[in-house]
């Protein structure tokens, strides 16, 4: 075996035993559920639902996040250079069905729950948090590109429990402490 990093083609890694493993070892991580908007040029908002979020850097403060090449909102990310991550509650399931389901997509915004901040950014105003951030730089890694924002606004709204996808399933989270 090398001890060096080689590339390997897209279908050698698809047919690469360690990938259903690797799938049920990241269900078995529970993640903060979370959409992400942006808006065109135009300025028509554009979402979608997602876990592959964490936090960077608090100097300076910055998020991550991963998003496949596929997904109808990647192009309008690289054009936008911002982006808005809208931390969800336990409230929020008619958010995640809306931005998980393409057949929803002109639908996602008409509801009153949405405003526009900075940049023109869609922002949830139940939200747990919406983080406003502008694209620092981005990363092409397989199927995704990663992007980091560096945050220049946050707005913080409900306490309410978060919206926690684990296994394939919501769960929700129970307040035993605070530290």
């Amino acid at each position: 075996m090398s001890d060096t990093c080689e590339a390997k083609p897209a279908a050698v890694e698809r047919t690469n035993p360690i990938l259903s493993v690797f799938k049920s070892a990241l269900r078995g991580m529970a993640s903060s559920v979370c959409v992400i908007t942006t808006c065109d040029d135009a300025g028509k908002p554009h979402g979608m639902a997602a876990s592959a979020v964490a936090s960077v850097s608090f100097d300076p403060p910055s998020m991550l996040i991963a998003v496949n090449e596929s997904a109808s909102i990647s192009g309008r990310l690289k054009a936008t250079k911002a982006f808005c991550i809208n931390v969800l509650t336990c409230d929020h399931d008619h958010v995640v069905e809306s931005f998980s389901n393409s057949a929803m997509r002109e639908r996602r915004f008409e509801s009153d729950e949405w405003g526009y901040g900075p940049l023109g950014l869609p922002y949830l105003r139940t939200a747990q948090a919406s983080i406003f951030c502008q694209e620092d730089g981005a990363l092409a890694y397989g199927t995704h590109t990663v992007f980091i924002g560096r945050v220049f606004d946050v707005l913080i709204g409900d306490k309410n429990s978060p919206f926690v996808w684990h296994n394939g399933t919501r769960v929700q989270i129970q307040s035993v402490a605070q530290f």
